[in-house]
C-alpha cells in the first residue's frame, strides 16, 4: 500500500531488516524446516526485495534453561559451536549469479532459483518447501530454457537432516534448442543445488570425432 499511495518510494531500496520462520525462539532454527523456509522465502523475495537480513548471526546466550539456542545461523558455543542448516542453505544461495535465467515448476511446492555469472555456467538452487507438514518425495521435471547449445553437465548438491552431500556428475545432457530438460526428485524440505555448466559447444558428439 505505502508504494502504491507514494509512488516516489517506487525506486527506493527494499529492506527487511529482520526475518525467519517465527519471531520467537523455535526449533525451526535448529533444523531442515528452517533451511527450507529461507530458500522458499527468498525464491518469492528475489524480484521484490533489495535485501534480506536474518535477526542474528550467532545465538545469544540462553536466558531460560531448556529453552532454544537462539535465532541465528551459528549455535553459540554454550551450545556447542556448530554451522546450523540455515548457513548452509545461505552457502547454497551465495552460487547464484547476476544473470537471472527462467526455471519453471510444476508444482506449487517447488521453490526455485537459477542464475549465473554468464550464459554457459549457471547454479539451479531448489526447494519441496512443506510448511515443515510434509513427507512426500516430489518428483518433477525441471526445465532451464534461454540456454545456449551445447553439451551440459550437472553436479547437484543436496542439503538435507544429514547435512550437506554431493553426487558425481551425471551423463552429459544436449541442448539443440535453448531449453534443458531434466527429471529429479525432491524429499520433503530437502534443498537441492544444480551446478550446470555447459562442456562443449557442440549439441552431439560422433564417435571417432
Amino acid at each position: 500500500l505505502l508504494m502504491r499511495d507514494t509512488p516516489s518510494y517506487a525506486k527506493s531500496l527494499k529492506i527487511v531488516s529482520e526475518w525467519g520462520p517465527f519471531p520467537e525462539k523455535n526449533i525451526w532454527y535448529e533444523n531442515i524446516f528452517g533451511a527450507a523456509h529461507l530458500v522458499a522465502t527468498v525464491t518469492r523475495a528475489f524480484d521484490a526485495i533489495d535485501m534480506l537480513f536474518p535477526f542474528e548471526i550467532k545465538d545469544g546466550r540462553a536466558i531460560d534453561e531448556g529453552s532454544f539456542s537462539g535465532w541465528g545461523i551459528l549455535r553459540n558455543e554454550e551450545f556447542w559451536f556448530a554451522k546450523k542448516p540455515r548457513y548452509f542453505a545461505l552457502s547454497l544461495l551465495t552460487k547464484l549469479g547476476s544473470l537471472t535465467f527462467d526455471a519453471e515448476g510444476v508444482d506449487e511446492r517447488l521453490y526455485a532459483l537459477a542464475s549465473g555469472s554468464n550464459p554457459v555456467n549457471l547454479t539451479m538452487v531448489l526447494t519441496n518447501y512443506t510448511f515443515g507438514r510434509g513427507s512426500t518425495l516430489l518428483p518433477i521435471e525441471t526445465r532451464l530454457i534461454h540456454l545456449l547449445p551445447g553439451i551440459y553437465r550437472i553436479r547437484k548438491t543436496v542439503l538435507n537432516s544429514e547435512g550437506l552431500q554431493s553426487e558425481e556428475e551425471g551423463e552429459p545432457s544436449p541442448v539443440s534448442k535453448d531449453e534443458l530438460v531434466f527429471p529429479l526428485e525432491l524429499f520433503a524440505d530437502n534443498i537441492v543445488a544444480l551446478d550446470i555448466n555447459r562442456a562443449s559447444a557442440a549439441t552431439a558428439h560422433t564417435l571417432g570425432e
